[in-house]
């Protein structure tokens, strides 16, 4: 019997819930970003999104996805805006694809290859639509608009609605996301201390994510991957 990968839209969902947190790596040189994700896995999250305008992601994902070969830790490449990004990203090892809106060329390939493609929105119509191109969820962005009533009163005539509040985030308001029914948060600035970790310092960025992980009520189970076997 086959079993999937976490880069399948149905397994990387799962995850998510488990999870309940993807962290936003931007900016950050590669050295810089496996110290925040050295800091984040000793705090217990295990989803990390390396966004395209950092300089050098490519080897960034790479090394991240490297260090995740023991199924406990995943790396997605965040502002997705062409194929050609898209594919880089697949290269390189990631396993899910963000975008800060609906992307149709991206949707399409990630249909074809199979693998998680999260798309952002803000309005009622933006959501369902991306969600209806296969997205096997949609980051709401910016979240701090309107914050999490907007959620809730999203969720009310459109329950099956799958959402990642995103933007503007933080320990205080990330777990009224979940109460008003979001599958997840992503968070950058709220939770990563970019200066430190540039100066070789992860204690801040660990502390962030072990309290944001109280907040959500403790750590989750610990992840492991189940790898795609059996097949090409």
């Amino acid at each position: 019997m086959s079993r999937r990968s976490i880069a399948d839209p149905d397994v990387f969902l799962s995850e998510l819930r488990r999870s309940r947190v993807i962290a936003i790596l931007r900016g950050l040189d590669s050295r810089t970003a496996m110290r925040a994700v050295d800091a984040l896995r000793s705090a217990g999250l295990s989803l990390v999104e390396i966004t395209t305008d950092s300089p050098g992601w490519q080897d960034s994902v790479a090394q991240v996805a490297r260090a995740g070969d023991d199924g406990r830790f995943e790396v997605g490449a965040g502002t997705v805006m062409t194929v050609r990004q898209a594919e880089e990203a697949r290269r390189a090892g990631a396993t899910f694809l963000v975008s800060p809106t609906l992307v149709e060329e991206v949707a399409e390939l990630a249909r074809q290859k199979g693998i998680a493609y999260v798309p952002g929105a803000f309005t009622p119509t933006e959501i369902h639509r991306a969600q209806a191109a296969g997205a096997a969820c949609v980051k709401v962005f910016p979240a701090d608009t309107l914050g999490a009533a907007y959620i809730r009163r999203l969720l009310q005539p459109l329950p099956m609605l799958r959402l990642v509040p995103t933007g503007g985030v933080s320990l205080d308001t990330a777990p009224g996301y979940l109460e008003a029914g979001a599958i997840a948060v992503a968070m950058g600035g709220g939770l990563i201390d970019a200066d430190a970790l540039r100066a070789n310092d992860g204690t801040s960025t660990r502390a962030a994510a072990e309290q944001l992980l109280r907040r959500l009520g403790g750590k989750a189970e610990p992840h492991r991957r189940t790898h795609a076997q059996g097949g090409t």
